[in-house]
């Protein structure tokens, strides 16, 4: 119920701010739709509802939409073989599809990534045990797909090895991550390769409807 409350005050503050203005800034070249745990398949409800609004509201700027599907309760904090809440996941990335052929948006579609990362088993974790967020691999994972979405062109060979998490759970251990391992994690040239080539082959599923 607190979550929703926050929810509640944080939406009717965007249409506060939204009423309140009378010109539009300079437009920026992309906005970020985050979900939270609240795509549903109600289009009056959730994600899908106030996505579709902001949505709106950028096309008045010029701005273009990027659907940003989290799905963190997919994201395994231990090494696994098969994929987590599959189904869900799914039912997610269909509904951000179907959004964006009508909205012209673009998708970073994370729970497929991390589907076809499961479906093949993996000892990659991609959220952290003591906190619901991504954890550095997660982080990665996400920004290839940013890339891939934007550029419409596959981060395979870039260059970037490593993650500095800056979320610090205990002032006390300013150098530890919420798991206690190092903040910074520098991935081995075949996790690397690995993310990069499953970020690429994740939006080319995603934009030949293959999920």
């Amino acid at each position: 119920m607190g979550d929703r409350q926050n929810i509640q005050t944080a939406i009717a503050k965007h249409e506060e701010w939204m009423a309140g203005r009378t010109n539009f800034p300079a437009a920026w070249n992309y906005v970020v739709l985050q979900s939270w745990q609240d795509v549903s398949a109600n289009p009056e409800t959730g994600y899908l509802k106030y996505a579709t609004k902001f949505i709106e509201a950028a096309k008045q700027q010029n701005t273009r939409p990027i659907l940003y599907i989290t799905a963190p309760y997919s994201q395994n904090m231990a090494p696994v073989t098969e994929p987590i809440e599959k189904e869900r996941a799914l039912m997610e990335v269909r509904l951000a599809s179907e959004l964006a052929k009508q909205t012209g948006a673009l998708v970073v579609p994370v729970p497929l990534a991390v589907y076809r990362l499961q479906k093949a088993g993996t000892s990659l974790t991609f959220r952290y045990k003591n906190d619901g967020h991504p954890n550095q691999c997660g982080a990665y994972l996400t920004a290839c797909l940013f890339y891939a979405a934007v550029f419409n062109k596959s981060p395979e060979g870039l260059p970037l090895s490593e993650v500095v998490e800056t979320k610090i759970v205990d002032r006390k251990k300013p150098t530890s991550d919420p798991d206690g391992n190092p903040i910074r994690r520098v991935f081995t040239d075949a996790e690397r390769k690995l993310m990069q080539r499953t970020a690429w082959e994740t939006m080319e599923a995603f934009r030949k409807g293959e999920f």
